[in-house]
């Protein structure tokens, strides 16, 4: 037995055995269950789990995905399929400065401004993709009055 493997059979007939024979035994690689879950730094799930079924001593490589104001921690899960279920976590860690909206390096009333702005629906304010990230000062994927006073907040305590 094989751990892992399922006999499948012999490799030769042993029907009209007359003479002393080698054979093989043929197994088959069994499959099992990888899982990669993708959580934020609270433990909460930021995308979509990875499952697939991998057969054992196959090699895997999965890159993790790209979640945008966000740094993994492990950027490719890779491996050989042992011979049971196998699960990782992958933590995504934010990336820029909380409440840093003009993305210049600090917090500060220029970036009040540039929010207060944007929610008035001024068409001058202009905030970058990674701007937006920073603004969401709560992390409740929101950019709202909430993040503006709790920008406010930082910007008065430096």
């Amino acid at each position: 037995m094989r751990e892992g493997y399922t006999f499948i059979e012999w490799d030769e007939d042993f029907t009209h055995v007359t003479s002393d024979v080698i054979t093989t035994a043929v197994y088959e690689a069994n499959p099992y269950t990888l899982t990669i879950d993708y959580l934020d730094e609270n433990g909460e799930a930021i995308s979509a789990p990875y499952t697939a079924t991998v057969h054992t001593d196959e090699a895997y490589s999965v890159e993790s995905p790209v979640i945008p104001g966000y740094t993994p921690d492990i950027e490719v899960v890779s491996g050989v399929m042992g011979p049971c279920d196998e699960s990782f976590k992958v933590t995504y860690t934010r990336s820029g400065l909380i409440g840093d909206v003009d993305v210049d390096g600090d917090v500060d009333f220029d970036d009040v401004t540039l929010l207060s702005y944007y929610l008035l629906d001024y068409s001058s304010a202009v905030i970058t993709e990674q701007g937006m990230i920073n603004a969401d000062a709560n992390l409740d994927c929101l950019v709202d009055v909430l993040d503006l006073a709790a920008i406010c907040n930082i910007a008065m305590s430096r």
